[in-house]
């Protein structure tokens, strides 16, 4: 099976395991059209579709997966995406990504080591991150 097939079918399995396991996630990310995008390095979302690297997404642990697909598609929940107005786009990523994964995070995802999740923040929307 080529990468980006095993990919695209990794994701989906870990949609479905969103939809059983955390089903407002799963549903909002069946929302999303996947689409595969090597040029972006991880994964990310324009409010329609789940861009994705499928040399990224074949180096996860799938509950990590999991988490990213959750991740994305929080973004789009919370309407990170259209609440950015003039903000400096790497500063509004950030404070964005520290919103979303603490959220995940008290939901009982797993959360990868190297990602933006400080407690400190807690309760906090991105705009007073």
């Amino acid at each position: 099976m080529s990468e980006n097939k095993l990919a695209r079918e990794r994701i989906i399995r870990e949609r479905v395991q969103l939809l059983m396991h955390y089903p407002f996630f799963g549903y909002l990310a069946l929302g999303l059209e996947l689409e595969e995008a090597p040029e972006v390095g991880t994964m990310a979302t324009d409010g329609e579709h789940l861009f994705y690297n499928p040399a990224f997404v074949n180096r996860l642990d799938p509950k990590v997966l999991r988490t990213v697909v959750a991740h994305e598609t929080l973004h789009c929940a919370l309407g990170h995406l259209w609440r950015k107005e003039a903000r400096e786009q790497g500063k509004w990523n950030h404070a964005a990504d520290y919103a979303a994964n603490l959220i995940l995070k008290k939901e009982g995802f797993t959360i990868p080591a190297d990602c933006l999740c400080d407690d400190k923040f807690e309760g906090m929307e991105a705009e007073i991150i």
